[in-house]
């Protein structure tokens, strides 16, 4: 079955007035008449034949490109008689982005060399924070700060906990060009000149139109150029950064070095002022990066979450001509939280995707007023912000590095750089940098500190892309964490290098350096029906000095050690209530609730929830029997829910604060939380359990295991362990699929949220199932638990990709235009393609805090559909006498479990163009234009057309919920 769907208009642009139009294009019959010209929309025409046959290495890309261009170039001529405009032809993927009519369009979908004609959507860059308050006096506390302000701390901590400097001993990066897709920057930044006055960044383009010299935030760009290279020439004094109603004592002074400081940065500009950028833009500057530049890795701290996400889009077909070029290509797993929020790029198994772990030393600095807080931290745990789960795919991230948070240079001209402003909202040369954006470029600099390394020891030759992952992925510090959040564990720049430098191959054997395991899958997956037996093949190479004893074992996280749950009251709005002030001058007003963990847990899961606040959001943070800081939920947009992890949590008594901004339209309700402690079980065998590997010698074990007894993902991983005390993960996932040998088959799952990060899914969870040929249809049932007052999707995606039907629990829409949601949502799917289909229970942001978790339970049956009809002309020999009525009855039994609104959907024999409802007004919309408008498209549409007038050139976008035409 069919529904109407919601479709979003969204503007970007500046200082102009715009008025809004969608027309929707409805049929009536199999035969298609002259199609209307309509508007012209930006769109990217991807062709058939990606020539993945020749890659885009130095030897092969002018071929490469001289092979595109000859493909393209007769499409390119039809589109411009067609009166196409913009048009931007690419190499590293085979097609071109344009303005083109819906009639345009069309022609060249419909032209075998063509694979797709998908929409150039626009790409917003990550958002950073930096709130302010009024100010107050206080007392700093020590351990934050240098003992002498003449010896600065050397910044960001995560330096230290990825054991970078120790690396940069060995290897800084010198002779790897690393390409950053990000918004504007300063190349003339003093800590982006080295010593010699030569600059870091040796090439800065633009694909914005805007100019490299345009306005952006520029945060992005910034913190991924500081965490790869900044020099830490210069020294920063934090007492200027902070808001004087939390101070820290002048001389607390600190110098900001990345990663691999020798590296050569070449930068693309992909989004511009108030951060808006398109999927071409993004495109161009990949090409531009591999084709041109010729970068060794690349990294993309960007994304999105489209369903389905196959990654077959644009952004991933340059992805995959990079690697195949033999680019390393990172990306940030996303800042949705780990419920299943893993975005594009990310979830693609051919790149590096990264997630987030805690480096809270800049959160000692800024938050020491916390009530109970001694002054002390633990970082190393997975980020409340990082996202994570399991992907459509079925993959996780590779593995995390340090993105809570971080010390990163910015500029002190904020009419340039808009987002470069200190707690006092002054303009700042530095910045709290956070986030998987963070992350990611830790590891891209730690890429290029592998490919040096390797290099020097391998004649010249550079590591593949597959290869670098091993590297990175092996010599992870295994934190203990869930696979579907750590990965193979925290980034370890230090052993890495040697690794690289020890790595015996065709390109060099040179002599081995410390104890180092290589292995040679990263992850592992299977898929079948629940209880199915699968032996998974895991190979070993000891790279190291010495003979390795290496033992074998499967984890999972299944025993619960104890739960606390419970429920607390926090009024913000009480002038009375007591409070606390973070380093931005924002005042908290806070309740704490005491709890003990008890001993034999091997991770917490921390939850809250509560009725959203969009002005006093709700934070948890735990501090550990010594008062250390140990978590923060980072809850990110208007969401009830909010997670934080903690590994190896010490037994004890520990404080939970729980805090939101005093005001007087701030929060006032209830805050829900779980305090959940659980330890790891064994899962299956591994035979051999033990290997002995000699130096440069591999061993192979086999992972015998059973997909679950119950539909769904299972996040596992295997443990290899040796006798000099290193660990190592290797994420296991096992997917059972639903069972439909009888006709009917059932699956269950967990609703919790999301962190409420615009534009990010709060949840995904998926199923899969195998429909047979000649099913005439099948019907599935979502029925959620409890009430969770909360908008859920069911998708449906077909075999081929295709997603074929949505589906809401929303049941009517009240009196002030706010949503109704009922306790389940159905799908019905007739004459079904055989193959294997996918399921998606998609919980959209913001989360409404109603319990930190609910169960929903679905049904899937084959030929369930029962409909009768009576009456009905349905013979070529029935003849109807003109002008007389004719009676048909249909009797229509609803076999799902949700209310449903059935109608007879009679239609003329001719396509018409019917004007379409928006739930906001169309005219003096505002640019940049959040939230986006809304339109509820009729069934059985064969087009959209939307029009848009301004007084300034502007950008319009139009999606559905998917992100996906």
């Amino acid at each position: 079955m069919r529904t109407r769907r919601p479709w979003n208009v969204l503007l970007a642009g500046s200082g102009v007035a715009v008025v809004v139009s969608m027309v929707g294009i409805v049929p009536a019959s199999a035969r298609e008449p002259d199609v209307p010209t309509g508007p012209a929309q930006p769109v990217i025409v991807v062709l058939a034949d990606q020539h993945d046959d020749v890659p885009a290495t130095a030897a092969g890309s002018g071929r490469r490109r001289a092979m595109a261009q000859a493909d393209q170039q007769p499409l390119v001529d039809q589109a411009r008689q067609a009166g196409a405009a913009n048009i931007k032809q690419f190499s590293v993927v085979n097609g071109f982005a344009a303005t083109m009519t819906a009639a345009a369009q069309e022609q060249m979908t419909s032209d075998p060399r063509v694979r797709a004609v998908v929409p150039d959507s626009i790409v917003r860059s990550p958002r950073h924070r930096t709130p302010t308050g009024a100010a107050r006096g206080a007392t700093a506390v020590s351990g934050i700060c240098p003992a002498d302000p003449a010896r600065p701390q050397l910044e960001p901590e995560a330096l230290a906990l990825t054991r970078a400097t120790q690396a940069q001993e060995l290897a800084t990066g010198k002779g790897v060009r690393v390409g950053i897709v990000a918004d504007g920057l300063d190349v003339d930044n003093p800590d982006l000149i080295r010593t010699d006055g030569s600059r870091v960044v040796v090439d800065f383009q633009d694909f914005t139109s805007e100019g490299t010299n345009g306005p952006s935030e520029g945060n992005e760009a910034f913190g991924d150029a500081s965490s790869v290279a900044a020099q830490a020439r210069q020294t920063y004094d934090l007492a200027d950064f902070v808001n004087p109603a939390s101070p820290l004592p002048p001389g607390c002074t600190i110098r900001i070095r990345g990663v691999a400081p020798d590296a050569s940065l070449v930068v693309a500009k992909v989004t511009g002022d108030q951060g808006f950028g398109t999927i071409s833009m993004i495109v161009q500057g990949i090409d531009y990066a591999v084709t041109v530049a010729k970068v060794d890795v690349l990294n993309e701290s960007l994304g999105n979450n489209p369903v389905p996400d196959r990654h077959t889009d644009p952004i991933s077909l340059a992805n995959h001509a990079a690697v195949a070029a033999g680019i390393t290509v990172v990306a940030a797993s996303g800042d949705g939280g780990s419920a299943g929020t893993v975005g594009n790029p990310a979830g693609d198994p051919a790149i590096i995707s990264v997630g987030a772990s805690t480096s809270f030393r800049l959160r000692a600095q800024l938050n020491r007023n916390i009530p109970g807080f001694t002054g002390g931290w633990t970082s190393d745990n997975v980020a409340s912000i990082s996202s994570g789960g399991i992907a459509e795919v079925g993959s996780v991230v590779d593995l995390m590095a340090p993105g809570d948070e971080g010390w990163a240079l910015c500029s002190t001209d904020v009419a340039k750089f808009t987002g470069c402003v200190n707690g006092k909202g002054e303009p700042s040369p530095i910045q709290d940098f956070g986030g998987t954006s963070q992350s990611s470029p830790f590891v891209t600099g730690a890429v290029a500190l592998v490919i040096e390394a390797y290099a020097a020891t391998h004649h010249g030759a550079k590591p593949g892309p597959k290869l670098v992952k091993r590297i990175l992925t092996s010599t992870a510090a295994d934190q203990g964490d869930p696979a579907d959040r750590q990965g193979a564990g925290l980034l370890d720049c230090r052993q890495a290098v040697l690794a690289a430098l020890s790595i015996k191959d065709g390109s060099g054997t040179p002599p081995a350096r410390d104890h180092n395991l290589l292995v040679e899958q990263t992850q592992l997956s299977a898929t079948a029906n629940p209880g199915t037996p699968q032996i998974l093949p895991l190979t070993v190479t000891n790279v190291g000095t010495d003979t390795e004893t290496v033992s074998a074992h499967n984890r999972v996280l299944n025993r619960t050690v104890f739960d606390r749950r419970g429920s607390v009251d926090l009024d913000a709005t009480a002038p009375g209530a007591p409070t606390w002030t973070d380093g931005f001058g924002t005042t908290r007003a806070f309740v704490t609730r005491q709890f003990t963990v008890a001993p034999g847990a091997d991770h917490l899961d921390a939850s809250i929830a509560m009725t959203p606040n969009d002005v006093g959001r709700v934070r948890l943070r735990l501090l550990d029997p010594g008062g250390g800081l140990v978590a923060i939920t980072d809850i990110e947009g208007n969401s009830g829910f909010g997670h934080a992890d903690v590994h190896s949590p010490v037994p004890g008594t520990w404080t939970a604060v729980i805090d939101s901004a005093a005001r007087p339209d701030g929060f006032r309700g209830t805050v829900s939380f779980d305090f959940h402690g659980a330890a790891y079980t064994r899962l299956g065998t591994v035979i051999p359990p033990v290997l002995i590997l000699h130096p440069g010698q591999s061993g192979t074990f086999r992972v015998i295991v059973a997909t679950p007894d119950r539909p769904g993902d299972l996040s596992a991983a295997v443990e290899l362990d040796t006798a000099r005390h290193q660990r190592l993960a290797v994420p296991l996932t096992l997917r059972s699929l639903i069972r439909t040998a009888a006709g009917h088959g059932t699956f269950s799952g967990t609703l919790t949220g999301g962190n409420g990060r615009g534009g990010v899914p709060a949840q995904q969870s998926f199923y899969r199932f195998d429909v047979p040929p000649g099913l005439r249809d099948f019907a599935i049932n979502l029925t959620l638990g409890g009430d969770p007052n909360q908008q859920v999707f069911g998708f449906l995606e077909a075999p081929d990709g295709q997603l074929l039907s949505q589906q809401t629990n929303v049941v009517a829409v009240d009196a002030n235009g706010n949503f109704v949601f009922g306790p389940s949502l159905q799908e019905f799917r007739r004459d079904p393609q055989p193959g294997r289909w996918t399921f998606v229970v998609f919980v959209q942001n913001p989360v409404a805090g109603t319990a930190t978790s609910q169960r929903f339970s679905g049904e899937l049956r084959f030929n369930a559909v029962d409909v009768r009809a009576t009456g009905l002309p349905d013979s070529h020999g029935t003849v109807l006498p003109a002008g007389r009525p004719v009676t048909a009855q249909v009797s229509v039994h609803n076999t799902g479990v949700a209310t449903e609104s059935f109608f007879v959907d009679a239609r003329s024999t001719t396509l018409t163009d019917q004007r379409l409802l928006a739930d906001g007004p169309e005219t003096g919309v505002p640019v940049p234009q959040f939230p986006a408008l809304r339109y509820r498209v009729p069934t059985e549409c064969t087009r959209l057309t939307t029009s848009a007038t301004a007084t300034a050139p502007i950008d319009v976008d139009l999606a559905s919920i998917t992100a996906e035409p």
